[in-house]
């Protein structure tokens, strides 16, 4: 087993500790929300999704992403991705079973940038006081959709529909996943969700926006970073995607609840070759997210 001694650390050297490779590696081999112990005697921390019935508070969520193409030596920037998702949310149902929300549509916007600087704005007016319900679990598993299949299909570049299971899924990846056991620093758990692996670490405990919290990093990583695809003309190609995020979470464990989520990938990578070996495209991508709660 090996402990991280990221304890004291400061946001910054975190955000730093999430872009440098050969970060330290943590034990592998828990089961999914099993935490790892540390050493030595700790306060534990028995985190859970708890809030009560009748709390309010809003959601706001920002991506931002850039993609490159690489070609040699050299990149060349073929577009940006800019998204902005706000949220109201009300616990209607509370329990030992789990939180039911329900979140109300604020405003939603996509602003894609080609290559050639023209700009296209989505604006998903139409979902403008929706709402939907949905179930989390203490440890945060997500489930009870309703509403969504109702939502309204909007228009996306290129041709597709925005439509109710893409709504679900932005939703569902809000949040992250709690220990089924209480930790201390330095503990470790680990989920597998989406093709994905989470592998978090409690790293402290701070005071934010006047609230007692913990101090949660993650490393996220693809479970099958290999996969095999058709191109354009229906030939057999390899497809090989490298896009680790580091994810830094803030959570109000008096009261069960996330405050805030910062997460980032940088030069991920998706690289496709022929059966031969020869690469056909090798595309670069930027992304971050923020997600922020501000109770009411």
């Amino acid at each position: 087993m090996k402990r991280w001694t990221m304890v004291g650390v400061g946001l910054a050297a975190c955000i730093g500790a999430c872009l440098v490779t050969g970060r330290a590696v943590m034990a592998q081999g828990s089961r999914p929300g099993e935490a790892r112990p540390g050493s030595g005697a700790e306060r534990k921390y028995d985190l859970k999704y708890a809030l009560k019935k009748g709390q309010a508070f809003s959601l706001r969520n920002m991506y931002v992403g850039n993609t490159y193409l690489k070609r040699g030596d050299s990149k060349a920037k073929t577009g940006a991705l800019t998204r902005d998702l706000q949220l109201i949310y009300k616990v209607v149902e509370s329990s030992a079973a789990g939180v039911t929300f329900e979140a109300e549509y604020r405003s939603k916007v996509y602003r894609n940038t080609g290559n050639d600087g023209q700009v296209v704005i989505t604006d998903f007016a139409a979902i403008t006081g929706k709402r939907v319900r949905y179930t989390i679990s203490p440890t945060g598993e997500i489930g009870g959709f309703t509403g969504f299949e109702e939502m309204p299909g909007v228009p996306m570049p290129g041709g597709w529909t925005y439509d109710g299971p893409r709504y679900r899924e932005e939703l569902e990846h809000m949040f992250l996943t709690l220990p089924t056991e209480p930790v201390s620093k330095g503990e470790t758990w680990t989920r597998s969700a989406f093709g994905v692996r989470f592998e978090y670490l409690l790293v402290d405990e701070v005071r934010v926006f006047g609230r007692d919290c913990v101090r949660i990093f993650a490393k996220v990583e693809d479970e099958q970073p290999r996969s095999m695809a058709k191109d354009r003309n229906g030939n057999d190609v390899r497809v090989e995607r490298t896009e680790p995020y580091s994810d830094i979470y803030y959570f109000d464990y008096k009261n069960g609840m996330m405050l805030s989520r910062f997460s980032v990938a940088s030069l991920g990578q998706q690289i496709v070759t022929d059966m031969k070996g020869a690469v056909l495209q090798h595309q670069i991508t930027d992304r971050l997210y923020e997600t922020f709660v501000t109770f009411k």
